[in-house]
């Protein structure tokens, strides 16, 4: 099958509206993987930096919750190992 040809507002749209639709930030890099061959100045840097952040813009604050909970448990981690020493 032959790739379509795709213009920058395309991939611009792909990036915007797709980027957070994606379980991980890992899963753009197999979208660019997709893309890279429907047009040959497809700037794949300037692709993935976009849909990450579109990305991230929708998680962060799952993302920093998430952040707060790993410290938390770092926390009392801690006080329990200085309880069982001290």
């Amino acid at each position: 099958m032959t790739a379509p040809k795709f213009t920058k507002q395309q991939f611009e749209f792909v990036a915007d509206f797709f980027g957070p639709l994606v379980s991980s930030p890992s899963q753009i890099k197999q979208m660019a993987d997709a893309l890279v061959d429907t047009n040959i100045t497809f700037d794949r840097q300037n692709f993935e930096d976009r849909a990450t952040e579109a990305w991230e813009a929708k998680y962060a604050d799952d993302i920093a919750d998430g952040q707060r909970v790993l410290e938390d448990t770092e926390v009392r981690n801690e006080q329990n190992n200085l309880k069982s020493y001290g």
